[in-house]
């Protein structure tokens, strides 16, 4: 059986956030971050992670060719951010930042012609450290839907779920 964790991997690195301040404060102040302005790449290594699963036959590996160890994020200002094409929505206050969304993708996994549509539901959160490293934490509940899911459901004891607690860093 061909181990579909590169491929569901490469599902789960979606984030994107946007948001605005509530705080009688000025917004320039009350949101004062050491986020980039702008758009940047920032990357991890699997040392950079920290990963806890109910996933059975998972593993987290950058070295494999179908994870992405990178992190998109572009339109970062002082209120928010996007990233990986926008597939979630966040709210930056100060330095801190939280997400919803859900992401979704058809694929065939196990690689036997069967097309199953891996979901990856996941609330981000985290805290630029400065402006080079950023912490973020990803919850993440997989599930399978079509009629190809039985082999990955049982290869992965799925719905399953999957703590990523990632410190990633933007290179000079």
């Amino acid at each position: 059986m061909n181990n579909s964790t590169p491929v569901i991997f490469s599902l789960i690195l979606t984030l994107a956030c946007s948001g605005s301040s509530t705080d009688d404060t000025s917004e320039s102040e009350a949101n004062q971050t050491q986020l980039v302005a702008g758009d940047s790449v920032w990357t991890y290594g699997t040392d950079d992670v920290v990963a806890t699963t109910t996933c059975s036959n998972w593993v987290f590996d950058c070295d494999d060719a179908n994870t992405s160890c990178e992190l998109d994020i572009t339109d970062a200002d002082n209120e928010g951010f996007h990233a990986m094409d926008s597939a979630f929505d966040c709210t930056l206050t100060g330095d801190s930042f939280s997400c919803t969304g859900v992401f979704s993708q058809e694929n065939d996994a196990m690689e036997d012609g069967s097309a199953i549509v891996l979901t990856d539901t996941t609330e981000p959160y985290g805290e630029v450290l400065s402006a080079s490293e950023m912490n973020i934490v990803l919850p993440i509940t997989l599930a399978c839907e079509g009629d190809g899911c039985g082999p990955v459901e049982n290869h992965m004891s799925m719905p399953c779920d999957i703590t990523l607690d990632i410190t990633a860093t933007l290179p000079e």
